[in-house]
């Protein structure tokens, strides 16, 4: 009888441990969660859509506001041109009518001293035969022909010749007007000056961790350029900076780490010193041209010597887009990689990256 007691408290308790287990479990279901975060996408690199078209109406904005400042005067150069050929025209008509004038006044001349002198000879031959008294017929008088008689006619002032007209000034052969757009001075084959647009650029970054892949990047660029795009070879000339705490990840304890590595809060900038160009294609036509940039990049004050692959193009509003990328090592600038709890950490090699459109300022000048 107790041994029966025994076994049915020992399958009390069996079933009393189960059904705790199994509530125990129901309670850790409802509390843990499992998360498998995605591999983030990687960073829009172009222009926003909507600044670019933006920046585009900004550009008919100029060129609008160009031309009507310019109306009133293309209006008076206009006006001056043609009254000045006008002017030229009446001049050289008035010069030749008094050339005309003095050239009909010495044919006159000379044929008055023509007359003269035939008179003359003709009174000479009367009085030569009436002195000799000759009865013999008279002969018949023939009057020669004036032609042969070289009378000297009576002194004429000198007339200097008549000045050829001048040829009259056409207005000068322009647009509209003479009207040339700001946009329109963009020159592909001369040296000219640009300057980098923020909020048509980007700069940036990606990197990979031991958890996943992300990038980072910011809007807020500076800087300016001169080159002449048909020769990029030559001399170019140019910064280019970044605003460093500017940049984000995307997380607020990601961009914190990340500006803590980069001594945002002392070095402010990151820096590249464009001096040299190899030129792997340029095609004058379309106005591209790839090859490879050198200078130096500066991050959190170590300047290092790079190569960075670009493409270069020119969009519809004459704007000079620039595209790149290369790898650095993140310990080459004394930045230490990111890590979290010794577990999470960031691959030393990232991949730095520009997407950038530049306006025209104008012509460079001598050493620009």
């Amino acid at each position: 009888m107790a041994s029966k007691l025994l076994a049915g408290i020992g399958v009390l308790a069996i079933l009393g441990l189960v059904g705790g287990s199994l509530a125990a479990l129901a309670i850790v279901k409802q509390r843990v969660h499992v998360t498998i975060a995605a591999e983030e996408e990687a960073a829009q690199r172009g222009p926003d859509p909507i600044e670019l078209l933006r920046a585009d109406v900004g550009v008919i904005g100029v060129d609008v506001a160009a031309f009507n400042e310019s109306l009133g005067a293309r209006f008076q150069e206009l006006h001056d041109a043609l009254e000045s050929s006008a002017s030229q025209r009446e001049k050289a008509l008035a010069a030749r009518i008094d050339a005309l004038e003095t050239k009909l006044k010495t044919m006159q001349a000379s044929a008055a001293a023509n007359d003269a002198a035939l008179a003359a000879a003709i009174k000479a031959q009367a009085d030569a035969l009436a002195s000799a008294k000759l009865a013999v017929p008279i002969p018949e008088i023939v009057i020669p022909d004036p032609a042969p008689i070289e009378a000297t006619p009576p002194a004429v002032e000198p007339t200097p010749p008549a000045p050829e007209p001048a040829a009259p000034v056409a207005p000068p052969k322009k647009g509209f007007l003479g009207f040339q757009p700001p946009s329109a001075a963009f020159a592909f084959d001369q040296r000219q000056r640009f300057a980098i647009v923020p909020t048509l650029s980007r700069v940036g970054f990606d990197a990979k961790s031991t958890l996943h892949d992300f990038s980072g990047l910011t809007s807020k660029v500076d800087g300016n350029f001169s080159v002449n795009l048909s020769k990029p070879a030559d001399k170019p000339l140019g910064t280019i900076s970044a605003e460093s705490s500017s940049l984000d990840t995307g997380l607020a304890d990601r961009d914190k780490d990340m500006h803590k590595s980069l001594g945002s809060e002392q070095f402010k900038t990151l820096e590249f010193q464009w001096t040299g160009f190899t030129a792997d294609q340029v095609d004058a036509k379309a106005m591209t041209i790839s090859g490879k940039a050198t200078g130096k990049l500066s991050i959190r004050g170590v300047s290092q010597d790079i190569t960075l692959p670009v493409k270069v193009s020119v969009d519809a509003s004459k704007r000079v887009v620039i595209e790149g990328e290369t790898k650095i090592k993140m310990s080459d600038y004394a930045v230490v990689p990111p890590s979290q709890l010794g577990v999470i950490k960031v691959e030393d090699e990232v991949k730095i990256w520009i997407a950038l459109r530049a306006r025209l300022l104008g012509p460079a000048k001598e050493g620009e």
